[in-house]
């Protein structure tokens, strides 16, 4: 997704660099290409980049082969819990922007993210229940195309008529995959296809305040802390809500699978992940970022037996396929 990492560049550039180095090993040092570390070659960053879409691959995995012990609202709490815990040790050990102190838009901004950050993880979760891996995957891929709307309003960027055509084709991309939605059926994919539509637009504001709290100096470590401690809070009032079953669900020997996950993706993958498109070529991490929804397809085929539809196929490659339309126009553009 071009404009996902165009909007983190920098910020993730600050303190991610700092964050491999706390992590940095002697092996590191002597796995080289020509004399270079590995880590810091494009052969390198690209290599980051497919390794956290192989681990993000198996966020649905872990919810669908748990969900009849664990529920995805605990899942949802054990990545809050374990992400805050991470970051807020990143926080400290980067030994920068350290004060508490912040202004009174600061802290709405903050407030905001944390907002938007839990609506993006609690309507994705849902819909990886709701729908088939696939269907919910590329439902969400729509967040480049939200920020067609969004980032001009918001970050004053200007719209181009190369951005509008490749939103109108995925939009039909999208009605292609609603097409072969089961509405009636065990499965409701016609409220996950949804649900994960709904996630994109949230991921589109959580970019947009990761890129306004950017352009006041905050470092990405105490962003995410505050992003995950916020949600917390905002994650415990629906706890009441029965109706709408958010209530905790797991068994005291499913503490370790909650650890696991936790780590894994909150910190983890979401780490190298962004260690890579930080620093590889804007076009490459837009190419290999397209490669989710096929990673995650072909675990969900391999360890669910989840069979792909043809309509997700159709779908899936209009969709995916004007992303990478836009991308290359936009690099022609910059060139």
């Amino acid at each position: 997704m071009w404009l996902v990492n165009l909007h983190l560049d920098a910020l993730i550039n600050t303190d991610l660099s700092g964050l491999m180095l706390i992590f940095k090993t002697e092996k590191e040092e002597v796995v080289s290409i020509r004399g270079e570390s590995f880590l810091k070659t494009e052969k390198g960053w690209a290599t980051c980049i497919l390794t956290g879409l192989l681990v993000f691959g198996l966020y649905g995995i872990f919810i669908k082969v748990f969900q009849s012990r664990i529920s995805p609202f605990t899942f949802l709490c054990a990545f809050q819990a374990v992400g805050l815990l991470a970051w807020w040790i990143t926080y400290l050990a980067m030994g920068r922007d350290r004060g508490w102190k912040m202004t009174g838009k600061e802290k709405l901004y903050l407030f905001l993210f944390a907002f938007v950050a839990l609506g993006n993880d609690l309507s994705f979760f849902y819909a990886m229940k709701l729908t088939k891996i696939a269907n919910a995957v590329l439902a969400h891929q729509m967040v480049s195309l939200a920020m067609v709307f969004l980032a001009p309003l918001f970050l004053g960027e200007k719209r181009r008529g190369r951005e509008l055509v490749s939103l109108s084709i995925s939009i039909f991309g999208l009605a292609v995959i609603y097409l072969g939605a089961d509405r009636s059926g065990g499965t409701n994919d016609f409220w996950g296809i949804t649900l994960g539509l709904i996630s994109a637009v949230f991921l589109a504001f959580l970019i947009i305040f990761y890129k306004l709290l950017d352009k006041g100096g905050m470092s990405l470590s105490k962003m995410n802390t505050y992003r995950f401690l916020w949600s917390m809070f905002l994650l415990l009032p629906l706890t009441q809500i029965k109706e709408l079953e958010f209530g905790f669900k797991a068994t005291k020997g499913d503490f370790s699978v909650l650890l696991v996950f936790g780590f894994l993706f909150a910190f983890v993958a979401s780490g190298i992940h962004n260690y890579g498109i930080s620093r590889a070529r804007g076009m490459v991490s837009t190419i290999l970022g397209k490669m989710e929804p096929v990673i995650a397809a072909i675990y969900a085929w391999w360890l669910l037996g989840e069979e792909v539809q043809i309509t997700t196929l159709i779908g899936g490659i209009i969709i995916v396929g004007s992303s990478i339309w836009l991308a290359f126009g936009q690099a022609k553009e910059e060139e």
